[in-house]
């Protein structure tokens, strides 16, 4: 948080790999460097950003 608070951060192998503004941008560096290896990417904020989205069974 300290050093790229409101970023998208990447994580592979339990470190910070690459950072940007734009997660776009950040996920197709990642793509080039890694390739289909496994890696996180998430943004730091304050307070986290929480989606609700109803379940698929209650739809029926």
């Amino acid at each position: 948080m300290r050093r790229y608070p409101g970023e998208y951060v990447a994580l592979s192998g339990g470190r910070v790999v690459d950072h940007d503004k734009q997660d776009e941008a950040l996920a197709a560096r990642m793509f080039r460097k890694f390739g289909n290896a496994a890696f996180y990417i998430g943004c730091l904020e304050q307070s986290p950003t929480v989606y609700e989205i109803p379940s698929p069974e209650l739809a029926a």
